[in-house]
């Protein structure tokens, strides 16, 4: 959906008066009479039928932007069904991969090692044989992406890896959640124009804490919004990763729960981790991998755990972080 601030030709008050009448997107237009906008907006007959004109002009150039002939083309281009993890017994397990067109989770408490495993995922894209001039999108919520580190590890994948395909990588610096709603929603231009490959976003979390602050603060008990806001984000990166059968990465985090019960007539409790985002999200994505450390028992070893998979059941795959990256180590017994 286009927003009203990209409409181009817009009386500059009628603009202002849009957007304090709680139009933000062009089918918040569309979608009225002429009759109403006349009354939310205080329009006469003839500036109502120009606004609604110059709103659908504008969502026709937007899809002229983008055509049927170059979504066709775009996909071709991808012979790719799988991205390569790296990872022998994770991608064995996925029948080759993380799944394009798909949106895969990565999962864990902090510092456990999902922003590597993303760098990773991103450099694999740059190790296929291929002559394309591949790009990635990293949407970064936490400022977590590091140049530096990325051209270490590139060190232990590719010996081609240059500064050319570190302009490859476009960065989006995302603080809302209205930011990464209305960056998904013109992102269908740059992965066209920019041969996109793999969309990540660290943390997808992240926003969600900073918007549900915001919002306890100006009105406590609308949680509906939140749900609404989450629910879009995740329609629109589902779409995206089927449309141009590309895989989209999300790392989010663990939060804490507690069951209650009775023992010995006593109320008693057990804490326990979850993803974060709640069921709506969970059933969002399409492949889920939780990144084990000691916290989730009393192994030392890191695993990575296939809690979700459409083609394979729950199973652990034992890994190391170097400054070299994220790497498997031997794994005797790897499903649980």
């Amino acid at each position: 959906m286009k927003q009203i601030r990209r409409v181009k030709g817009l009386d500059d008050d009628i603009r202002k008066s849009l957007e304090l009448n709680g139009f933000n997107y062009c089918p918040d237009v569309i979608d009225r009479t002429d009759y109403q906008l006349m009354e939310r907006l205080n329009l006469n007959k003839a500036e109502a039928k120009d606004l609604t004109l110059t709103i659908s002009r504008s969502i026709v150039q937007s899809i002229r932007k983008m055509s049927a002939l170059k979504l066709r083309d775009n996909i071709q281009q991808n012979t790719y069904t799988h991205l390569c993890s790296g990872l022998p017994d994770l991608d064995q397990q996925l029948r080759g991969g993380i799944p394009c067109g798909t949106v895969t989770e990565i999962v864990g408490p902090r510092s456990c090692g999902k922003s590597t495993m993303a760098f990773n995922l991103a450099l694999r894209v740059f190790d296929r044989e291929t002559d394309s001039e591949d790009g990635i999108v990293f949407i970064d919520t936490q400022r977590s992406f590091d140049a530096a580190r990325v051209v270490e590890m590139s060190k232990s994948i590719s010996n081609n890896f240059t500064e050319d395909h570190l302009q490859r990588i476009s960065i989006f610096n995302i603080q809302s959640v209205q930011d990464l709603i209305g960056l998904l929603n013109d992102m269908e231009e740059v992965i066209v124009s920019k041969n996109i490959k793999l969309i990540i976003v660290d943390s997808i979390n992240a926003l969600r804490d900073d918007s549900e602050r915001e919002d306890k603060e100006t009105n406590p008990s609308n949680n509906a919004a939140g749900s609404h806001l989450l629910g879009q984000q995740a329609a629109t990166l589902k779409k995206l990763a089927e449309d141009f059968s590309i895989p989209v990465i999300v790392t989010n985090t663990m939060t804490k729960r507690m069951d209650s019960g009775y023992s010995n007539n006593k109320q008693v409790g057990t804490e326990y981790q979850v993803p974060a985002l709640g069921l709506l999200w969970s059933h969002s994505v399409n492949t889920r991998l939780i990144l084990q450390d000691s916290t989730f028992g009393h192994s030392e070893q890191r695993k990575i755990k296939i809690d979700k998979s459409p083609i394979c059941g729950v199973c652990y795959i034992p890994f190391e972080i170097t400054p070299l990256g994220l790497f498997q180590i031997s794994n005797e017994e790897m499903v649980g």
